[in-house]
């Protein structure tokens, strides 16, 4: 019987359609990128959430109709409860937008994303060094702007198409939807309840080391960004600085109250990156940040947004590092950048409500103080310096291994 090539086409495309149409359908129910299924709070349980945050906060900002937003980087994400106490105070629906390595632009761009959907009435913004990194690349992160419901002037955009194909037919989407079902698979680090990155990091404090391997392992990874960093170009302009004031610019206009803070690292991560030679730039940027805010201020009445500085090198911040390798936790800090709900309430409870935790911790700068404040900052870490030596010895040893692994390979000095 001679075979007939059309049925034989019409098989095969049948074929390739059913299974087109039923991956889409799997991917959908499954859900790893948490975009679908009206639930943008289950991230922590979708395995796909993690390499797709952008575009996952991006579209979990469509269902949740914030009116409060928590917005920086990972430090934000993991130590700020968007269900504290003192966020519930200020509005009825607190979220956290914040995602690991967000630059200050991203931070405007989700602000105005979030604002067009509904209207945001308090925003607390982290500030840092690699948030005004001008080397940072929003292409290398996934960053797309087409996912923004208006455009950085604020003309309304449709949503992209691409994140369609993107979450339901790519071969990333069925390997996430794999690992989603799979029996035995635990909350990953982007656990907005926190529990994920606990569970993570206790698993990981059982090896030989115990904590403190954790916290030399941040140390190096920050170390590959902090010897290329800088907050200007060449030709001394700063384009996150510009977002910066974009920033404050979109708040006046839609009557949106801001506050600002610097979040805390542990002083070992001061330590790097005072040996990075980042401590005069960290100086410079907190001036420019507080210039900018007072001007800001004396032009609409003489109100500024408040910003308050948690660095510190003393208190929370110097918590000793177990050096056995026994399963152990730290009770302020899960590694050398990231402190945990705890100091997150009180950085909460001294930014929005005004209160001063036990040994100050949190100074507001201004114009009058943020000198003063940049020397209290020095004193305490050259004292911590003095104290712990067998922790700057790490940190040095951290910084060899970053610079011998080629650091400020391809810095444009």
């Amino acid at each position: 019987m001679k075979s007939n090539p059309r049925s034989f086409n019409r098989i095969v495309f049948g074929g390739g359609l059913l299974f087109v149409v039923a991956t889409a359908v799997v991917t959908a129910v499954v859900d790893p990128f948490a975009i679908y299924r009206g639930d943008p709070y289950a991230a922590s349980q979708k395995q796909g959430v993690l390499g797709q945050v952008r575009m996952h906060r991006a579209h979990a900002l469509r269902q949740v109709d914030a009116d409060v937003l928590l917005l920086g980087t990972s430090r934000t994400l993991y130590g700020l409860d968007p269900n504290d106490s003192t966020l519930l105070s200020r509005g009825e629906r607190p979220y956290n937008a914040a995602f690991p390595n967000a630059s200050i632009f991203e931070s405007l761009r989700y602000l105005q994303h979030a604002h067009a959907l509904s209207p945001v009435r308090v925003a607390v913004v982290e500030l840092g060094l690699l948030s005004f990194d001008t080397s940072y690349s929003l292409e290398r992160e996934g960053y797309n702007d087409e996912r923004m419901a208006v455009s950085i002037t604020g003309a309304a955009q449709d949503r992209p198409w691409s994140d369609l194909g993107a979450t339901l037919l790519s071969l990333d989407a069925i390997k996430q939807s794999v690992k989603t079902l799979a029996p035995g698979g635990r909350a990953h680090l982007l656990d907005e309840r926190g529990g994920g990155r606990q569970e993570a990091l206790m698993m990981r404090s059982s090896r030989p080391g115990g904590i403190r391997e954790i916290f030399i392992g941040s140390e190096r990874f920050y170390f590959s960004r902090f010897f290329c960093l800088r907050i200007e170009d060449e030709a001394g302009k700063s384009a996150p600085m510009e977002s910066f004031e974009r920033l404050l610019s979109f708040a006046r206009e839609n009557e949106i109250d801001l506050y600002f803070y610097f979040s805390p690292v542990h002083a070992r991560l001061l330590l790097a990156m005072e040996r990075a030679g980042l401590w005069p730039m960290l100086g410079v940027l907190k001036k420019q940040i507080v210039e900018r805010l007072d001007l800001d201020g004396r032009s609409h009445g003489g109100r500024a947004y408040p910003v308050v500085d948690f660095m510190t090198a003393a208190g929370v911040a110097a918590e000793h590092i177990p050096v056995n390798a026994e399963m152990q936790r730290t009770e302020h800090y899960t590694d050398a950048s990231h402190f945990n709900r705890s100091v997150g309430h009180e950085i909460l409870s001294r930014l929005l409500g005004g209160a001063v935790a036990e040994g100050g911790f949190g100074v507001e700068l201004r114009p009058a103080t943020v000198e003063a404040n940049n020397r209290r900052l020095s004193a305490e870490l050259e004292r911590y310096r003095r104290a712990h030596l067998e922790d700057l010895a790490e940190v040095e040893r951290s910084a060899k291994i970053a610079l011998d692994d080629g650091a400020r390979d391809g810095c444009s000095l």
